[in-house]
């Protein structure tokens, strides 16, 4: 109760009682005024917050006004991300830049925010608010009190931001005197955080649901690539796009094994430097190489901070998200997204979104396998068609093992391919054919078999494969070193008799090796080789023999005429000589006789020269030459030969005219050798397009099929090849006791129709 007195007032006592009504009436109108102040930046907030429906605004507007609404030095608002336990959003208002990155890194170093205020939010019933008044001795925020101290800050209120039963986050409000934090102020700062709490649960809701709407979205571009797209890069590239877009994100990139299994490669890349493309990572390298090593997703808030192996190329992103990409059980790739702001934080949504993307790029890598190696087998079957047609249209050596290196080249992505013979010693191999940029310095390199790939292949009978041989103790330095050789395959080349060689691919592009799968074409490639050479050794051998043939053919026809016609006239000289001077008559008719005998060995001599060389087919066309061989066969043989010309007779090429004539000359040379016939016909007929020959007998005939291993097979394989030899075709038609048909059909090019 208050005391009264009845003594008058002094002077003094007046003076003082005044002085202190005033201070009063001051006290009262900065209360008033602080109130008024706490009041205009609440019904603000409220009128900012329902501008906003995004949670990061939302945020910097409740740290801001919270500073402005009371005499806080500064204010902090964390979210709280409960799928991945972690703190999410941060901002901050009166702090220095670097408060916000180094309390969110204290706050995400221990389980649920513990030594930091979060661990507060997850105490007690929700609403609850605690004002620390000594900070910097309070154990609960040891981690947090080093970033405190130097600003001078003492006490703190911390306010859980609850709405509908769910902790969303902390409003907290840094004082510098413990005094400051006074009951009306935690009341305003409680109102805000009430209010924002309800517009930080109902954004991420609205956000919740935008999220959805994006991820159907960009699902159904996914699905439609993967359903359109059939190259691989492409529809990595548009997945990459469409995750980044999705969550709102900077950039992304989709990382890939390679077929072996080990080496992983960037394959795509969104909003990132092109360079990384085709750049390979290591486990634990950057966030993708650490999903590699961890096998599960990965998220940080800050790239270089909080990675072991950042890429330096990517230092200045920030927030970032990782996960694998399984197909089948297997780790085959992984899926990352990007973002620069340093307030941004994935969360768990986010990690679901990508996750479900993920399965799709598995889905996508899938198709493009079986696209691929469908393409794969597409390619390997013209290519061995073309390998087939090579070997049975084309007789030169070298041009067999040439065409059989470049198809081989082509079907396994490679930059080089050597083909190899054996040498008679069987010590080394020589390089007879190579094609790619160190062609000209391989070229007829002998390569040892002892310490080499080409040895070794030979050795076990196994395709010799290496990704490194520079380290590979298998390699033949010097002739790797010439080609550049990186990876290196090498197979055998062996037919059911004997070895012939090793084929050898290097390089594989891209700075991939060689698969299993390259293994067994190659092997495909160098058995069809080891035929084609032993094929075309046979040719050559047959070609000999055949020349051979004819030398004794001519051989024979000089013994069974010309010389049989010289050793006459001889005698019959002889004889004339002795009878000259007794019976003049007698030996003018031997010298008479020998004349005759004479001018016929000279016309048989005539004929087998022009048989050899006709000059009149170059001077004089295709159809005057086998008149003048006609008349000489008959002449000759006595066998009756006839030439009949359909169509309008014309030139035609030098080598289209030199195979008709020899193909004519070898089909009577089989009449007058085994037909026993008297007549033979040739009718040749021009046509716009070819050339139609048709020679008939009227002898014996034969079966066809009794050709094989008889003596009469080589004029007509002889025959077949002249005609194959300028594109056309041979047919012989015949029967026992029915005569013989030939019929050859050669194609006349276009441009030398009218020659």
């Amino acid at each position: 109760m208050e005391s009264r007195t009845d003594q008058p007032m002094s002077a003094d006592t007046n003076t003082t009682a005044e002085t202190r009504g005033s201070e009063n009436t001051l006290d009262a109108v900065a209360r008033l005024d602080d109130s008024n102040r706490r009041l205009r930046a609440l019904l603000e907030f409220g009128r900012d917050l329902r501008a906003q429906m995004d949670v990061q605004p939302i945020v910097s507007l409740l740290a801001s006004h919270a500073m402005e609404g009371s005499t806080a030095r500064g204010a902090l608002v964390a979210l709280y991300d409960a799928g991945l336990r972690e703190v999410g959003r941060v901002a901050t208002a009166g702090l220095p830049t670097a408060f916000a990155s180094a309390w969110r890194q204290a706050a995400r170093g221990a389980n649920d925010g513990e030594g930091t205020e979060v661990s507060l939010a997850h105490t007690g019933s929700p609403g609850n608010t605690w004002v620390v008044f000594d900070g910097q001795g309070d154990p609960r925020l040891q981690r947090v009190r080093h970033l405190m101290e130097p600003l001078g800050l003492a006490s703190e209120v911390v306010i859980a931001l609850e709405a509908r039963g769910e902790c969303q986050g902390i409003l907290v409000a840094y004082f510098a005197r413990p005094e400051d934090a006074r009951a009306d102020e935690v009341a305003s700062l409680v109102a805000m955080a009430d209010e924002a709490a309800v517009a930080i649960h109902n954004a991420r809701l609205y956000a919740q649901s935008r999220r959805e709407v994006r991820r159907r979205d960009a699902l159904r571009r996914v699905v439609e690539s993967i359903s359109s797209e059939l190259d691989l890069d492409s529809l990595l590239h548009r997945v990459v796009e469409s995750a980044v877009e999705l969550l709102e994100a900077n950039g992304g990139s989709i990382t890939l094994f390679d077929g072996d299994g080990v080496t992983a490669r960037m394959r795509a890349v969104h909003n990132l430097p092109s360079s990384l493309v085709g750049q390979t990572l290591a486990p634990g390298q950057g966030i993708t190489g650490l999903v590699f090593q961890t096998g599960a997703p990965v998220v940080v808030a800050d790239y270089s901070q909080d990675l072991p192996g950042p890429l330096p190329s990517l230092e200045f992103l920030h927030a970032s998200i990782a996960v694998p990409i399984w197909r089948q059980g297997r780790l085959v790739g992984g899926f990352a997204v990007f973002d620069r702001q340093p307030s941004r934080m994935f969360d768990d949504d986010d990690r679901q979104a990508m996750e479900l993307l993920a399965n799709h790029v598995a889905i996508a890598l899938e198709n493009a396998r079986l696209y691929a190696e469908t393409q794969d087998h597409v390619h390997q079957l013209v290519g061995l068609q073309k390998l087939s047609a090579v070997i049975l249209e084309e007789h030169d050596f070298d041009t067999v093992l040439r065409g059989i290196c470049e198809q081989l080249l082509a079907l396994t992505d490679a930059t080089g391919v050597g083909l190899g013979l054996l040498e008679e010693q069987g010590r080394y191999v020589e390089m007879r054919t190579v094609v790619g940029p160190s062609a000209k310095l391989l070229r007829g390199a002998r390569i040892p078999l002892e310490g080499s790939f080409a040895g070794e292949a030979l050795r076990t009978n196994q395709p010799q494969r290496s990704a490194d041989v520079t380290h590979d103790p298998r390699g033949y330095r010097p002739s790797l070193r010439i080609g550049g050789t990186r990876t290196i395959l090498s197979v055998p080349m062996k037919t059911r008799q004997r070895s012939v060689g090793v084929l050898s691919i290097y390089n594989k592009r891209g700075g991939a090796s060689f698969s299993e799968r390259d293994a067994e074409l190659a092997s495909l490639f160098a058995y069809q080789a080891a035929v084609a050479i032993e094929n075309a050794r046979l040719y050559e051998q047959t070609r000999e023999f055949v020349v051979v043939e004819e030398r004794n053919r001519l051989a024979r026809e000089l013994h069974d005429s010309v010389t049989q016609s010289l050793f006459s006239v001889t005698l019959l000289s002889q004889t004339a000589l002795a009878l000259w001077d007794r019976d003049s008559a007698k030996a003018r008719e031997r010298l008479e006789r020998a004349v005759e005998l004479a001018n016929g060995a000279l016309a048989e001599m005539r004929a087998l020269i022009f048989e050899l060389r006709p000059m009149s087919l170059q001077e004089e066309g295709l159809i005057l030459a086998l008149r003048k061989h006609a008349a000489a066969v008959t002449n000759r043989e006595g066998l009756a030969v006839s030439i009949r010309v359909d169509g309008q007779e014309r030139r035609l090429p030098a080598g289209t005219e030199q195979a008709a004539f020899r193909i004519v000359q070898e089909s009577l040379n089989n009449v007058v050798k085994h037909a026993r016939a008297t007549r033979a016909t040739v009718v040749v007929t021009f046509l716009p397009t070819r050339l139609q020959i048709r020679t008939t007998d009227d002898g014996s005939g034969f079966a066809p099929s009794t050709l094989v291993g008889k003596a009469r097979s080589l004029g007509m394989s002889s025959m077949r090849e002249r005609a194959e030899e300028v594109g056309g075709t041979l047919l012989v038609e015949s029967a026992p006791g029915r005569g013989t048909t030939v019929v050859v059909d050669v194609p006349i090019p276009p441009a030398d129709t009218d020659v």
